[in-house]
């Protein structure tokens, strides 16, 4: 496969420090490839190791922050600094398992600026200079191919007021990064035998909010570096808001992906044919998905009994609302951020807590075929953002 005429490498480049990164709304999240793991049913009789990435709040030197890491099986192990102080920061965004090996994709933010990370068994492989402000929002592992995405943020005016940036979407294989022209967004990455999809936004005349400023975007995905194949959209005709892809993955039977428009539902889309999931409105989200076949599976969350922003996933467009410990209403924000398919089993990683008070309440949640179990903390609560299943050696 090439991607020689789309994709150019990026030369290295200086940047001045920053202190916080965001990210558009067609980067949602992205928290990009959430998904992974094994589908065949011949795996039913081989028990799973199933990896959560995420993030654990800590006090550092009598200060809050937060730390990079993952479970396995309800094992915590932390990633990031814990040591420092209360300005280093760092965040786990993506989880894959490839036999022995866990890659653990994120971000990791001192006092003066933020960079692309990511961990192979623990150990911190920066994917950028330490002068150069960036960020790793998801990993794909197919073979000896490592895929991350994320962004790279270069300066756009620097002056006495201060330093403006850009944010460029990238990803990395092998650790050399790559950019797509006209992309907006690079969310997700799948690799389906030798076929490698590449999900995000491109530019259009879709603007970010109603008021028209500035160029916007359209759900689009590359297929091996093949022309852009901008995605049919329910906001096609609403020239003012903007579309994308969050999470793409692919089988025999096609393409899928899911992902969002400002102002309407979550869409899925199926071989390009958009389709909003039911039991939602413009409130709710979507964050990954997988097939097995025909059948489809969506995580996100939704309104439910007039409480919105309650986690779920869908198969086949039907919602299942997943429950915590905590009680479903209007204080409770509870989101699923990533789905694995595991022979019949559905595994789903996500956040629930609290609002509105002075010490969250809740922390990181894993449901086996809707059924929780709390992931451990250092009691300071947790988040979940991504997840992989893989049979056990």
């Amino acid at each position: 496969m090439a991607f020689i005429n789309l994709i150019t490498p990026i030369m290295k480049i200086k940047y001045l420090s920053i202190i916080a990164l965001s990210l558009a709304l067609f980067a949602i999240s992205c928290k990009k490839d959430k998904t992974t793991g094994p589908s065949n049913k011949d795996l039913a009789n081989r028990p799973a190791d199933v990896y959560v990435a995420g993030y654990v709040n800590m006090n550092i030197n009598g200060s809050s922050s937060q730390a990079a890491a993952y479970w396995k099986n309800g094992v915590l192990t932390i990633l990031g600094d814990t040591t420092s102080s209360a300005s280093f920061i760092s965040l786990a965004r993506g989880i894959a398992v490839s036999g022995s090996d866990v890659y653990v994709a994120g971000v990791v933010y001192t006092q003066n600026y933020g960079y692309a990370i990511m961990w192979k068994n623990g150990v911190p492989i920066k994917l950028s200079p330490d002068s150069t402000a960036s960020e790793a929002t998801g990993i794909t592992v197919s073979g000896n191919d490592v895929y991350v995405t994320g962004f790279i943020h270069d300066i756009v005016v620097q002056n006495g007021n201060g330093t403006q940036y850009s944010s460029n979407p990238v990803y990395w294989k092998n650790g050399v990064p790559y950019k797509i022209p006209n992309a907006t967004a690079i969310n997700s990455i799948f690799v389906n035998g030798s076929d490698v999809y590449i999900g995000g936004a491109v530019k259009s005349g879709h603007k970010y909010n109603d008021t028209g400023y500035g160029m916007g975007s359209k759900a689009a995905y590359w297929k091996n570096g093949s022309s852009i194949d901008s995605l049919n959209s329910v906001a096609d005709d609403e020239p003012y808001y903007s579309s994308a892809i969050s999470h793409i993955t692919a089988n025999s039977t096609g393409v899928y992906a899911v992902g969002a428009s400002q102002i309407y539902p979550p869409e899925m889309w199926i071989n390009d044919t958009p389709v909003a999931l039911s039991g939602g409105t413009t409130s709710s989200t979507t964050t990954a998905i997988m097939a097995n076949g025909t059948d489809v599976y969506v995580s996100g969350s939704t309104f439910y009994n007039g409480n919105d922003w309650v986690a779920a996933y869908w198969k086949n467009n039907v919602p299942t609302f997943l429950q915590t410990d905590l009680p479903i209403n209007a204080t409770v924000y509870s989101e699923a951020d990533g789905i694995a398919l595991y022979g019949s089993d559905v595994y789903v990683a996500g956040t629930a807590y609290v609002q509105f008070v002075a010490t969250p309440t809740g922390g990181a949640y894993v449901w086996k075929n809707a059924v929780y179990t709390k992931l451990p903390d250092r009691g300071k609560g947790a988040f979940a953002t991504s997840i992989a299943v893989a049979p056990q050696p």
